[in-house]
């Protein structure tokens, strides 16, 4: 069939600056020059006789032809990626990489992953600890498990477990007394993840003076929060879900009981070019897994 096509290349270019609306950042993410995006997306509009683009100072807009032609190449590129994984895949079996928070790798999925590879023998799987939420154009994984302060409405999330962070630490911090007041909240020192905004949401919940969260010390890694109130460096704000034995044996409090606590919501993303077997089984597993785990 004799199809009357214009350069893909140039359709590739053209969808990248219309998805992003910016000629600088399409380049950056094709890894060429301005002027070579440029160029083809001029000898598009040049070969079809139609102006895709509306170039404006320092920004650009899509006509309605353009916004009509971006909707057909996103598609078609997502397909054409899709087949190409497929059928690579085929012949050799591709790796799966999955993103992850740090404390859902250590305490969730990990203690469970030995029974996926068992009956999954010629499963690669390749784990990130990460804690970006998801970015189609620019994460290289195929699945990722990601939190948010708040719920999400959207399809492509699906969602996997709702968790709540409790004021959390060692015994020895309160003397061996297991249960506090609120007005004593302020003599204990804080230990924050990443900064203090997830302490000062605990003070407001709880009617206590947001500036007594501007304390104590600040980490980047949430299996080191961990491990600092397991060794009685403060109070920290803990997962329920993923703190639960060590507070259930006694090596960790909650002093102040389950209330007030704040929820986090956990949710699984999946690359919309993703569409191989091996990857979709691993998807249903881990949904499976998480709906056991809530029983």
């Amino acid at each position: 069939m004799n199809r009357k096509l214009p350069s893909l290349l140039a359709v590739r270019y053209f969808e990248s600056v219309g998805r992003h609306l910016s000629f600088t950042l399409a380049a950056h993410e094709l890894n060429v020059t301005q002027a070579a995006v440029s160029h083809q997306v001029k000898q598009l509009e040049e070969k079809i006789g139609v102006s895709l683009l509306t170039r404006l100072h320092q920004r650009v807009e899509l006509t309605p032809e353009g916004e009509e032609l971006l909707k057909t190449s996103i598609e078609c590129l997502d397909m054409l990626a899709g087949t190409f994984d497929k059928i690579t895949s085929s012949k050799s079996n591709r790796k799966i990489v999955l993103s992850v928070t740090p404390l859902l790798s250590a305490h969730w999925l990990l203690p469970r992953l030995n029974r996926y590879l068992a009956d999954h023998t010629s499963a690669d799987i390749v784990l990130h600890n990460s804690l970006k939420t998801p970015t189609k154009d620019t994460d290289d994984f195929d699945l990722k498990i990601f939190y948010s302060a708040d719920q999400l409405h959207d399809s492509n999330y699906e969602p996997l477990l709702t968790d709540e962070l409790l004021p959390t630490c060692n015994a020895s911090l309160t003397h061996g007394v297991t249960s506090l007041a609120l007005s004593e909240f302020s003599k204990f020192n804080l230990v924050h993840e990443f900064d203090h905004s997830w302490w000062e949401a605990w003070c407001r919940l709880a009617n206590i003076d947001p500036s007594l969260a501007h304390r104590g010390m600040v980490v980047d890694d949430p299996v080191v929060l961990e491990k600092a109130a397991l060794v009685g460096h403060g109070l920290v704000l803990g997962s329920a879900s993923f703190m639960r034995e060590k507070i259930e044996s006694g090596e960790l409090i909650t002093p102040f009981g389950d209330f007030p606590t704040f929820k986090i919501y956990y949710y699984l993303y999946t690359k919309p070019t993703a569409r191989e077997k091996s990857i979709s089984d691993f998807r249903e597993w881990i949904i499976s897994e998480f709906q056991q785990s809530a029983k």
